[in-house]
């Protein structure tokens, strides 16, 4: 995939994070994550892939939606999330769909996961904590290359 399919984010120090509400759906295989108790969104989204985040009105996150098959899941017993600092991340667009399949990886208790459309090197990536245990990857030219999602558990 091409860097400049992914899409573009706007961020900021944060001093404070949203503690998300994380539910996984093993049968369905869909796992939502909450960023936001407003959830009042009017349809803004950047839908890549597997992927649809939902935006409130200031363009950040109020949803991640992952949906995906057990079979395009890698489990890697030692997969660990990175440190990142606090940040507010906003989309300067909306209606994004970039059709691609973003590649997978997961704890073996699927406690979390990790997915990413662009493989670089981690010195070109920067890891932002958006929410208490949610971590985007940004590219060193501000585009969403990966999402971590920990602390998930079964509902």
């Amino acid at each position: 995939m091409e860097r400049s399919q992914l899409p573009e984010v706007v961020f900021e120090r944060a001093k404070t994070l949203p503690v998300p509400l994380i539910i996984w759906d093993r049968d369905s295989s869909l796992l939502i994550v909450s960023l936001s108790e407003e959830n009042d969104y009017s349809g803004e989204f950047i839908n890549t892939g597997r992927v649809c985040i939902a935006l409130g009105e200031s363009m950040q996150a109020v949803d991640i939606e992952v949906n995906y098959s057990p079979s395009e899941l890698t489990v890697v017993p030692d997969l660990v999330m990175p440190e990142g600092f606090a940040a507010l991340v906003r989309f300067p667009d909306s209606y994004l769909i970039v059709d691609t399949i973003s590649q997978m990886q997961a704890l073996p208790d699927y406690s979390a996961m990790h997915l990413w459309y662009l493989s670089l090197p981690e010195s070109e990536i920067l890891h932002l904590r958006v929410a208490e245990n949610v971590i985007f990857d940004i590219t060193i030219d501000n585009r969403l290359a990966g999402i971590w999602i920990g602390n998930i558990t079964q509902r």
